[in-house]
């Protein structure tokens, strides 16, 4: 991999009439000199679908992957709602007020490079991969080598990843996620405690974090890691690097002399799975005090359906909003796209920062209005301001700015620390109320109840009916905060035809909490299902998503189960795992004993369905066993030829014809030949 590398002096032009000039030092202090490619990951164990890129950019705005999602809420339905975001940071320097930004507005300026991560000797022995990124979870299993997210694979090496479980003495030596007693990798973080960060760190007898060596020689590797979230991705990155500038500012390449190491975390549990944690601890890696510190978080959000992109209809019909009683920025689509979306807020919420007496700060501006500030002087105003700007309700394509400042001063070597949330909700009820969990989850340090271990759970397709069978592995939990086993019951959801998710059965154990709905009967087969039930009355043809959960007594450690109780009184109540496992199905209508049993769904097809998410789909359904389907244009014209023998009443197509191009909008014809008969019929494809 080639690598960029970071100059140990530069210039920094004059924004005022007095000459100035400023050297800067090795940026790195030691660490390994290079910038890291630009790469992706992605969050993906809540409700949100988020891809960001290694310089702390969110969003996929330059379209890199279609896979990549651009803050897809709920997950899997198409409703998009980032084109681009990242950190604004900013202080005096020399008397120079400078803002480093990731982006500015129309996938602007990008004046961060990320670091690679990893020790040389890591890198060399290919233990770890150098991407830019390093993926933590309370579910080492879920995170495999090769990730599938529903999008397509980013691998990240799986020797690279934090393997211990939060509350837990993985090593057996009493005590309880603590750091390894040395550090010396380079991943950024100070693992022992002691002020210092990875070759800075002479203490070299423990064993660092992370990479999968027995580095102090005592037989364990990486022994009592801890990952605080499901999902926890960690990036940095510095404004020192002129080659990484995208589009720079009017003034030009202005660092201020600043690393940044960017957690975020994402949990699957339902009190949490609506927002995503963004901690930024930043660096002053120059050798100049910086004064009068200012940060904010920048959103250049355009709210759509996925099918919509490139047509202008994503970014022109949004408007923007502040509640600053939860120091909450929100943008919001004013007509819901008729429609076709499935939620219509995020918001940008502040969670902490370093001096209680600076001032909150949002400002809204328009792309149209030409309003985005392109001078460091502007930037740096707009985040010390203070100003509330009013509520832009009139349709536009809307960016704004949260921020808080002055923040104090910061001397060279030193750290400060500013976080955010970034939140979905349907409706604006369901965005203040996430907003005020996610910042109650923040002041505990992320201590909550969890809900039981997700039930592994398979769908079986038959005529007007979906078969569910489930394991018992939800009756295994303990819940972290009390100790006990708390599994109380399941539930199964339904979402399709036309409809929300739907509570369709409830099982409770018969004790003397809750309800005591009855048990589900017994799955007799021999794949390791405990349980099952049969959903009937379903329209062949169309697509259903179902998701089975479990959810727990109560009990957060209060003694309580009355969940009433508990929401009265600002607790949790019972807690439920997430539904993000949904999986999408069709009614087939058994096996097909007649040609005339052939049909398509969806028909018309729109853009996306629910079975949709590896891309575009449409399915033959009723098929023989083994036929023969033909695509044509309406002229008549070959599309695509597609022998189906697979034994199945259903065979898929990718829109695509003969040469692998995407198929255009319109009316097309379709012939299957089986059973010594053939079925001519249409379909329409709506772009």
């Amino acid at each position: 991999m080639g690598s960029t590398h970071i100059g140990k002096s530069g210039i920094l032009p004059c924004l005022v009439s007095i000459g100035c000039l400023v050297i800067f030092p090795d940026v790195t202090k030691g660490t390994a000199n290079e910038i890291a490619e630009h790469n992706f990951a992605v969050h993906y164990m809540g409700l949100q679908r988020l891809g960001m890129r290694n310089n702390g950019e969110i969003g996929n705005p330059d379209d890199v992957n279609a896979w990549i999602p651009d803050l897809e809420y709920p997950g899997g339905t198409g409703t998009q709602f980032i084109f681009s975001g990242g950190l604004w940071f900013g202080a005096i320097r020399d008397g120079i007020p400078i803002v480093s930004t990731c982006t500015d507005g129309n996938n602007g300026t990008q004046e961060y490079g990320a670091l690679e991560f990893g020790t040389p000797e890591d890198i060399a022995d290919s233990l770890i991969s150098s991407i830019g990124w390093l993926e933590k979870g309370l579910n080492a299993e879920a995170l495999g080598e090769g990730i599938d997210y529903g999008y397509g694979r980013i691998h990240i090496n799986p020797a690279y990843r934090g393997i211990g479980v939060r509350y837990v003495d993985d090593d057996g030596d009493g005590l309880i996620d603590e750091d390894p007693a040395g550090d010396m990798s380079r991943d950024y973080q100070d693992n022992d405690g002691d002020g210092l960060i990875d070759f800075e760190d002479p203490d070299l007898d423990g064993d660092i974090v992370p990479g999968s060596r027995d580095d102090d020689g005592d037989g364990l590797i990486d022994e009592d890691d801890c990952a605080v979230a499901d999902q926890e991705l960690i990036t940095a990155y510095v404004d020192t690097c002129e080659s990484c500038i995208n589009s720079p500012d009017q003034d030009g390449f202005t660092p201020l002399g600043i690393r940044v190491v960017q957690h975020t975390y994402q949990w699957k549990w339902m009190y949490a799975d609506d927002f995503i944690v963004m901690d930024f601890e930043i660096t002053n890696i120059s050798d100049s005090k910086l004064y009068n510190l200012a940060a904010g978080y920048f959103t250049d959000f355009d709210i759509g359906h996925m099918a919509e992109q490139g047509t202008g209809n994503t970014g022109g019909d949004d408007g923007t909003m502040c509640i600053d009683s939860l120091q909450l920025g929100v943008g919001f689509d004013s007509d819901g796209d008729n429609g076709r979306l499935s939620a219509m807020y995020m918001g940008i919420s502040l969670l902490e920062h370093p001096n209680d007496q600076s001032q909150f700060t949002y400002r809204n501006f328009d792309r149209l209005a030409g309003g985005d500030p392109e001078i460091n002087q502007t930037k740096y105003d707009l985040l010390c301001s203070g100003d509330i700007d009013k509520t832009g309700m009139e349709e536009n394509d809307w960016r704004f700015v949260i921020a808080s400042g002055p923040l104090g001063n910061l001397a060279p070597g030193e750290t400060t620390k500013i976080a955010f949330a970034l939140i979905n909700g349907v409706e604006l009820e369901d965005l203040i109320r996430n907003a005020i969990q996610a910042r109650n989850f923040w002041n505990t340090n992320f201590l909550g109840p969890t809900a039981p271990i997700d039930p592994t759970y398979r769908l079986s397709e038959s005529d007007r009916s979906i078969q569910i069978a489930w394991d018992n592995i939800s009756e295994q939990s303990f819940d972290p905060l009390t100790g006990l086993s708390d599994f109380q019951g399941y539930n199964i959801w339904r979402n399709g035809g036309g409809e929300d998710w739907v509570l369709i059965a409830t099982y409770d154990l018969p004790d003397t909490i809750g309800y005591n709905m009855g048990w589900p009967p017994p799955e007799c087969s021999e794949e390791g299902f405990a349980y099952q039930y049969q959903d009937t009355g379903l329209l062949n043809g169309r697509s259903y998503r179902y998701a089975v959960t479990a959810f727990d007594d109560g009990d957060n450690g209060d003694g309580i189960h009355t969940e009433a109780w508990d929401e009265r009184n600002g607790g949790i109540g019972v807690m439920e795992s997430s539904r993000e496992n949904a999986q999408a199905i069709v009614p087939a209508g058994g096996p097909a004993v007649s040609i005339d049993d052939v049909y398509v769904v969806p028909n018309p097809y729109r853009g996306s369905w629910l079975l949709e998410e590896y891309g575009e789909r449409l399915d033959f359904r009723g098929l023989p066993p083994e036929c023969e389907i033909t695509i044509y244009t309406l002229a008549g014209d070959l599309i695509r030829e597609i022998n189906h023998s697979n034994g199945l009443s259903w065979e898929s197509w990718d829109l695509r014809n003969d040469e692998g191009r995407s198929v255009a909008g319109g009316i097309y014809l379709y012939r299957v030949q089986g059973f010594g008969k053939e079925r001519i019929g249409k379909f329409v494809v709506v772009r």
